[in-house]
């Protein structure tokens, strides 16, 4: 270090460490994003070295100190990662922007996972202690006051120049960043990190549609005749069940006992399929928002949560819509109420009343989560003591099946057979299982139910982190991963209706036919979505699918790209443009 007291030397010095940090920063959050080492493009890398040292400019222009920007720098960055890596064990999937707005939820569920270091969790802190050091003993400073001032003005200049161009132009386009929503985690490895979060917080900003206008929308209304009221109307059930799915559909697997017997037994008076959603691994809510509004991710900005960062004011729903036909419309979740703004987000959304952990007496709890047995029995209790004249609308979010999938305490009675041992997703099979059983319990006390009611079961999304090994073993194509965004679902009656299967359904579309099921009146908003559904039974915030099976990314250009421009326009009066929006379109024709 004594070398270092030579102006000369302290020079040299200053100017290797502020390159050693800009890349060890990179380093170190590519290694706890699980990256394998500068394996991307050009461009790409090109972006993610231009963003670090855009902090470290920023910085440098706000505390003048070198040494203070190697560090504050570095400790950013390693931060960053560290909750990086942290999501990435748990959910399996990398951290976005707004997943800032959902701490309080992560709070609530951190105590169900397991944290786990690997080698470049290691290198990682090893290359962050060894810059912290050598940022400590970098001492040189510039002595010139008015060129440190000059400097210092240019670099927030720059900065500035920078982010303002990022957000308001398309140079964005320049670096050839990848888009596979289908696989996130593969996005973020081929942009690398900081590329892929910027890019992401760039759809915080919600453009409004080209060509929209209130007129639009009105000329977009369909012409209706009204239904008749239907005198004998069915009380309804939906249950989206926590993490269920049936693994099978990601390819073969062979196990010590069926665990989905019941949910396949099912036959009369049942509507079965596979039903595709926007997420995986989490973001619960943009399943329901999807199922209860007719919405879709795919016009959002990427993984936005509609219910944290959207719903400040009334909006329509599957509860006002049955609550105009004479339904008391219910939420149950047994978790905390403010997880995902739900106790904010469920009356504007129309719900009567909202049933969460902090009012649901008397439940039962399997590792860390309530049951889905004891919350059925409360949903059976509810329906004893309802009026008779009553028609009751329950919206159930369930907690049973949520990750993580090695929490003690619990043995799993479901093997996986010729494969090696995965315990992470035979305790997962175990617990849907489980969900087989209370399934069968619900079903069994209403099929003697004196009324007639319908009972809808869908998975919001398939499970997060499981060993990588496993889906290596099962998926045909591991880089396609299009089927880990499918859930199982069926609709059973305890009154005649008429059975079929449904190959291919999302889950805006999944409300429309629990209505047509019922024989209950729908919106001009369902309407136009019916006509949408015959060219596109899926629509999700990933892609598209045709009614010939062919898949397409929301970017692409074709005979689709018509009526999905309209949607989007439907949609955003919906959600966004509250002053102007259409409300016949959203209401039943009386």
């Amino acid at each position: 270090m004594k070398i270092l007291d030579n102006k000369k030397a302290k020079i040299i010095f200053t100017v290797i460490s502020i390159i050693f940090s800009v890349l060890f920063s990179y380093m170190i959050i590519e290694l706890l994003n699980k990256n394998a080492l500068f394996m991307i493009y050009t461009k790409r890398l090109l972006f993610n070295f231009t963003f670090i040292i855009l902090i470290h400019l920023f910085i440098y222009s706000l505390t003048n100190k070198l040494n203070l920007t190697i560090i504050l720098s570095n400790t950013l960055l390693f931060i960053l990662g560290i909750i990086n890596y942290v999501v990435l064990c748990f959910r399996g999937t990398p951290f976005v922007p707004w997943d800032v707005l959902s701490v309080k939820t992560a709070i609530h569920v951190a105590s169900a996972y397991t944290f786990s270091i690997n080698y470049q969790f290691i290198i990682a802190t090893l290359l962050f202690i060894l810059i912290f050091f050598i940022g400590l003993k970098t001492k040189y400073e510039l002595k010139n006051k008015k060129a440190n001032i000059i400097i210092r003005i240019l670099g927030l200049l720059i900065v500035f120049v920078a982010v303002f161009a990022f957000y308001t132009t398309d140079i964005i386009d320049y670096f050839d960043f990848e888009n596979n929503l289908w696989n996130p985690k593969d996005e973020y490895k081929n942009n690398g990190f900081l590329a892929s979060f910027v890019k992401q917080s760039k759809n915080l900003i919600n453009e409004k549609p080209q060509a929209y206008s209130k007129g639009k929308v009105e000329e977009l209304l369909p012409s209706t005749t009204p239904k008749e009221d239907n005198q004998d109307k069915p009380n309804i059930i939906v249950i989206m069940n926590e993490s269920y799915s049936d693994l099978s559909v990601n390819g073969e697997i062979k196990v010590s006992q069926d665990y989905m017997k019941f949910f396949y037994s099912l036959k009369d008076n049942t509507i079965r399929g596979n039903t595709y959603v926007s997420v995986i691994g989490g973001q619960t809510p943009n399943s329901e928002w999807e199922f209860l509004t007719n919405n879709s991710m795919a016009f959002m900005p990427y993984r936005t949560v509609p219910y944290q960062q959207y719903i400040r004011h009334r909006c329509y729903s599957l509860a006002n819509t049955l609550k105009d036909q004479g339904y008391v419309a219910n939420a149950i979740h047994p978790w905390y109420g403010a997880g995902y703004r739900r106790n904010a987000v469920y009356p504007l959304m129309g719900f009567d009343s909202f049933e969460s952990i902090e009012t649901l007496d008397g439940l039962d709890y399997l590792r860390t989560y309530p049951t889905d047995l004891s919350i059925y029995d409360y949903v059976i209790n509810q329906f004893e003591e309802k009026q008779n004249d009553e028609k009751v609308f329950d919206f159930v979010v369930t907690m049973q099946n949520h990750s993580g999938y090695d929490i003690p305490g619990m043995k799993s009675t479901v093997f996986l057979e010729n494969m090696e041992h995965f315990p992470r997703v035979e305790q997962y099979l175990t617990l849907i299982k489980k969900s087989d059983e209370a399934l069968e319990h619900l079903i069994n006390y209403f099929k003697n139910y004196e009324e007639k009611t319908i009972i809808l079961f869908f998975g919001d999304h398939q499970p997060p982190y499981f060993e990588d090994e496993f889906w290596e073993t099962i998926l045909e194509n591991p880089d396609d991963e299009r089927t880990k965004y499918i859930t199982p679902f069926i609709l059973w009656a305890n009154y005649d209706i008429e059975e079929k299967e449904v190959d291919k359904i999302s889950l805006n579309y999944l409300s429309i036919l629990l209505m047509d099921t019922a024989q209950l009146k729908t919106t001009p908003y369902m309407e136009f979505l019916r006509n949408v559904q015959e060219e596109l039974p899926v629509i999700t915030g990933n892609g598209y699918i045709d009614n010939n099976g062919n898949y397409y990314t929301l970017y692409s250009e074709n005979e689709y790209s018509k009526i999905l421009k309209d949607y989007e326009i439907i949609q955003y009066n919906n959600i966004f443009d509250y002053k102007n929006t259409v409300d016949r379109f959203f209401k039943i024709t009386q």
